[in-house]
């Protein structure tokens, strides 16, 4: 199975897996953060944050775009959300046309 950074942002963000309770051990982290250690972080973490990791002018346009906004609210909605495209390079690679 391919890691879900659905899944993982969610279970970072509540510090459980859907079927084990909570820790609320204060371990928890934001939306925010759960989304940066995906994106801005991982590109830091590798060196890369030169070239990706944010959109900005002149890194590269690696994204994807999902079909509704991730609203911050129950962190396992997340996992209920779907890639409509992905982008590499800024051109649709997967899903839907520009």
């Amino acid at each position: 199975m391919d890691p879900d950074w659905r899944l993982i942002a969610a279970a970072a963000m509540t510090r459980a897996l859907r079927t084990d309770p909570d820790f609320s051990d204060g371990q928890r982290i934001g939306a925010v953060e759960a989304m940066a250690s995906h994106t801005s972080a991982g590109a830091w973490q590798s060196h890369a944050d030169g070239w990706r990791g944010a959109i900005a002018p002149g890194l590269a346009a690696d994204l994807i775009l999902l079909d509704r906004a991730a609203d911050g609210g129950d962190p396992w909605s997340l996992t209920d959300l779907s890639v409509v495209a992905t982008f590499v390079d800024g051109a649709v690679v997967h899903g839907a046309t520009a």
